[in-house]
């Protein structure tokens, strides 16, 4: 072979005993930027003539494998490659074949292209398409308008939105962005929300503790899904302060709002809580209208506000906020004005009778239980008035055998009224089934918070099960998490209890609002690394970029966390000064990470080679490891 090689190339031809047939008269190839591409031809000469000959190309890029071939028909491999190639480049030139039987030049065409920017609805070839997308799948819309391949969308007629679309893009994940790009160039309209009601009249006289309500958004339209809550007065608590996507059912989202009738004031109340974000504001107005000065229901209300302010008394004493003596001056004070109101009201005579066997007077309460004995008829008054009088008779003494059988007087009634949580909590003192089994006590207050029960009371007792048997509690139901914020909130959080909730909180995998505020506090109490994991983890489960979130992944980072996304999500969280600039070092780790692999958007990467470039004397290798891929950047950028 090499001597007919040689012969050849000294243009000692032979063509006498034939020609070449090659499988394709041009190769033809469309390729991806960067992408490697192999294939082969064939080569058939005369049927009984030996062929021998070499293959060579006249482009750098296309590398032909197998040069030499020989015999009646052979292959002959290639290899393109197409780095540092940008969309719409073509590469022609010629594959030169050197034969027995001749010259041949055999030509081929090589296209650069873009791949098709895919989606659930199909291939997206300009804005229309995308406008569907988002009408249809706007987290995948939402998804595509951070990608580096949507700036490809910009032909033709939709060119001139690509100037918006650059302002918008340099905060990955942000929906309102995607919202307002989508306004600005006239694919949408702004999604419209419709209040059940605009305003909300109370009786004050109905309120006789705080009051539940709640308001019903509906949603109309697709997009950007996010509503601000907010009040301007104490009297009215949401329960959220921010609405998303996530708090939609369907295309209807309903808020709970509670009244604390403590704030309340003589008078007029009004209120009104508020729902907006940058393209909508509704305002529902609160009135609480009082009751007519000295009639019967004004007194009515007298009474119910001494009810409140005694179980507030009872609530800050059971949460350790006062000192016994000062719960027993200020309930005997409210006692005194109680029973001058109405002497004969029946709860407030049976609170009397209750204060006085807890400061160990006994006789004097179980005198007035014997003198009002003759009123407490089951049936003529409400149940749960029947069931204090009953839990009080055995406060007063009574053996174990009348205790049961209160406790099944009790239980049976309760079994009848489940949603009473005032005679479940009766309940819990004198069953021997809740009286000595934290487990037990746990089920039944969670039962009263799924019944719709959100009183204080019930949650002091939680909190005591809580502060006392924190392992006790083994999953993050809708209850774990509501009393773990209650103690977030209310300072009553231990370590004991924090320690629970990161081992439970380490399970979790999805994202949940209540949960990140739970962690950052128990981080805030014990600033140990599995805490700072699982608040890291929760925050990643959620795509969290804002600057608290950043804080958490700096000490992530710092502390060699093992969490996937960790370093795309400090990128993605860094802050900028108004001059684009990064306000802060990027540890060597971060960079470590991305110079084997970078998934980061544009804007990131942009970011990222930036510093590199301007440190690249304290970092050298790692400089010079990131060079290649910093040049087809910027070839790209340019291009």
């Amino acid at each position: 072979m090499s001597k007919t090689i040689e012969r050849l190339l000294h243009g000692q031809f032979s063509y006498e005993t034939g020609f070449l047939r090659f499988s394709e008269e041009r190769l033809q190839l469309d390729l991806l930027p960067g992408e490697v591409s192999e294939g082969e031809f064939h080569i058939e000469g005369p049927q009984r003539g030996l062929v021998e000959g070499r293959v060579t190309s006249s482009e750098v890029r296309m590398q032909v494998i197998t040069p030499d071939f020989s015999g009646a028909e052979d292959s002959v491999s290639y290899r393109f490659d197409a780095s540092g190639l940008v969309n719409g480049d073509v590469l022609k030139g010629n594959f030169r074949i050197l034969s027995n039987q001749g010259e041949y030049m055999l030509p081929f065409v090589v296209s650069i292209r873009e791949a098709p920017m895919m989606s659930s609805l199909g291939e997206i070839r300009n804005l229309f398409h995308f406008a569907n997308l988002a009408k249809t799948a706007w987290k995948e819309a939402v998804a595509l308008f951070y990608s580096e391949h949507f700036a490809r969308l910009f032909q033709g007629p939709d060119a001139q939105y690509e100037s918006i679309y650059r302002g918008l893009q340099n905060h990955p994940g942000e929906e309102r962005h995607v919202e307002e790009f989508l306004l600005a160039i006239h694919k949408k309209l702004p999604v419209e929300f419709i209040p059940d009601r605009k305003e909300i009249i109370y009786r004050r006289q109905d309120l006789i503790e705080d009051g539940q309500d709640s308001i019903l958004i509906g949603r109309g339209g697709f997009g950007y899904c996010e509503l601000f809550v907010s009040t301007d007065t104490s009297f009215l608590v949401p329960e959220k302060d921010h609405l998303t996507e996530e708090d939609f059912i369907g295309n209807s989202c309903r808020l709970p709002f509670r009244i604390d009738v403590s704030r309340l004031h003589e008078g007029l109340n009004l209120g009104a809580i508020t729902f907006s974000n940058p393209y909508v504001k509704m305002v529902i107005r609160i009135r609480i209208e009082p009751p007519e000065k000295g009639t019967l229901l004004g007194v009515r209300l007298r009474k119910r506000q001494l009810t409140i302010r005694l179980m507030k008394l009872y609530e800050s004493f059971r949460l350790k906020k006062r000192t016994s003596h000062s719960w027993m001056k200020e309930a005997e004070k409210l006692l005194e004005e109680m029973l001058a109101l109405d002497e004969e009201d029946l709860s407030f005579l049976l609170y009397q009778a209750h204060f006085l066997i807890t400061v160990d007077k006994v006789e004097e309460g179980k005198e007035i239980l014997n003198r009002l004995k003759g009123r407490l008829t089951q049936g003529k008054i409400e149940e749960e008035v029947y069931c204090y009088y009953l839990y009080l008779t055995t406060l007063a003494g009574r053996d174990d055998d009348q205790i049961r059988e209160i406790a099944e007087q009790i239980e049976e009634i309760f079994h009848e009224n489940p949603d009473n949580w005032r005679i479940a909590w009766l309940l819990q003192f004198v069953s021997e089934e809740f009286a000595f089994s934290n487990a037990r006590k746990w089920e039944l207050l969670k039962d009263q918070f799924a019944r719709g029960c959100r009183s204080p009371i019930l949650y002091v007792e939680a909190l005591q099960i809580m502060m006392q048997h924190p392992s006790m509690l083994v999953r993050l139901d809708p209850f774990t998490i509501y009393m773990f914020r209650f103690c977030a909130r209310n300072d009553f959080l231990t370590v004991e209890m924090a320690d629970q909730a990161v081992f439970l909180a380490s399970r979790a995998k999805t994202y949940d609002a209540d949960l990140r505020a739970i962690l950052e506090a128990c981080y805030a109490l014990r600033p140990q690394t599995d805490t700072l994991e699982a608040l890291c983890r929760v925050l990643i489960a959620g795509e969290k970029t804002d600057s608290r979130a950043h804080e958490y992944y700096v000490q992530g980072v710092a502390k060699n966390l093992h969490l996937n996304g960790i370093f795309e999500l400090y990128m993605m969280s860094l802050a900028r000064n108004e001059n684009g600039e990064i306000t802060e070092e990027i540890p060597k780790s971060v960079l470590i990470f991305f110079s084997y692999q970078n998934a980061l958007d544009d804007s990131r990467s942009a970011i990222l080679y930036r510093y590199l470039y301007d440190h690249r004397e304290q970092l050298p290798e790692l400089y010079e490891q990131y060079l290649p891929r910093i040049r087809a950047f910027v070839v790209s950028a340019i291009s």
